[in-house]
């Protein structure tokens, strides 16, 4: 049953936002391996995700989105 709802809940999400989820999620986890404190993780995730997305807004090779950066946390506090 519970499988049935998250599969159901997950296949609206678009590859592209599972994606920035994952690849969030792996980066936190290797800082945190690294030792990296809390505000440090915080502070050069927030970067990288920002400037992914006006990497796209400039470069016109991506679409920027919001939902891109609420992905990146969400991996990002998963993996927390």
């Amino acid at each position: 049953m519970f499988l049935r709802r998250l599969y159901s809940r997950l296949s609206g999400v678009g590859r592209d936002k599972l994606l920035h989820f994952a690849v969030s999620a792996v980066l936190t986890k290797i800082l945190v391996l690294l030792g990296v404190p809390l505000a440090g993780v915080l502070i050069v995730m927030t970067l990288i995700f920002v400037d992914k997305e006006l990497y796209d807004y400039a470069s016109g090779r991506g679409k920027a989105e919001w939902g891109d950066i609420v992905a990146d946390y969400a991996g990002m506090v998963v993996a927390l």
